[in-house]
């Protein structure tokens, strides 16, 4: 069977798990892959292996707006980090339209 692009990228590329969506059922991530951000959702309605969720290419903004909806914001800011994706005051600012 084809994978699907949040399937081959999750399986290609580095991924960072930011937690549930839906209850408990599904989950959410950041990922990169050659170079570019995507958040993946996995809705958990069991319609195949990430076939009822979504697969966006964000930039570093974006991400860190999604990923603030997991965790605080100082939290996100060293995960994303760690994860390779560095925010500048100036970034953090933007994405709370300060």
């Amino acid at each position: 069977m084809m994978p699907t692009k949040a399937e081959y990228i999750l399986d290609h590329g580095k991924s960072l798990w930011l937690g549930n969506i839906n209850g408990f059922n599904g989950s959410a991530w950041l990922a990169k892959y050659k170079g570019k951000l995507y958040y993946i959702e996995d809705d958990g309605t069991g319609n195949g292996y990430y076939g009822g969720g979504k697969c966006i290419e964000v930039d570093k903004i974006e991400a860190f707006k999604r990923a603030c909806r997991f965790n605080n914001y100082k939290a996100v800011l060293n995960e994303l980090k760690e994860f390779g994706v560095e925010l500048s005051q100036e970034d953090v600012e933007k994405a709370l339209g300060i």
